[in-house]
């Protein structure tokens, strides 16, 4: 877990302080390693974990350089920006960033079908389906969890991650 807590950086933009599009593609990364997906949803050997962006290109650009080279479960990491829930195909991570918010409400209904997290722009969207949302707090980025809407799309999280989250909705199953 100690990998995940750098990533709540103050934000100010002060010489040496990261950005905050790569503070989010950090933390979007590293919730791969703390979430647990169904064994078909990754699929079998070296096929991609496949991270998709909407509404969010410089989140996107971060990711690319963060993930070049990496993998996650085993899989090597694949960043792809979409502009629409319908181009979404089967990654296992997505981030709706604040210019896709109008379609928030599609990409929660796929997640769900396609066991995909859904990671949003803005903490306030958990109420409208987002798994994790982030927030601006004291200066630095945090995020929250919603259990319910992670039970919904069938994926758990680990209790590591929850420890470090800003707020967790629901209860755990």
């Amino acid at each position: 877990m100690l990998a995940l807590l750098p990533c709540t950086v103050a934000l100010a933009q002060a010489p040496g302080t990261a950005p905050e599009a790569s503070v989010r593609a950090a933390f979007l990364y590293q919730f791969g390693n703390y979430v647990e997906w169904p064994a078909d949803v990754l699929g079998p050997g070296r096929q991609p974990f496949l991270l998709a962006v909407l509404g969010g290109a410089d989140v996107r650009r971060e990711l690319e350089i963060l993930t070049r080279g990496r993998a996650l479960a085993g899989h090597p990491v694949q960043v792809a920006e979409v502009d629409a829930a319908e181009s979404l195909g089967r990654p296992a991570i997505v981030y709706v960033g604040e210019a896709a918010a109008d379609r928030l409400p599609a990409v929660v209904e796929l997640a769900r079908e396609r066991q995909m997290l859904v990671v949003c722009a803005r903490a306030e969207w958990l109420d409208q389906g987002c798994m994790v949302g982030f927030a601006l707090a004291g200066g630095r980025l945090r995020f929250d969890v919603s259990l319910d809407a992670l039970d919904a799309a069938g994926l758990k999280v680990s209790s590591r991650l929850l420890a470090v989250a800003r707020r967790v909705e629901g209860r755990p199953r």
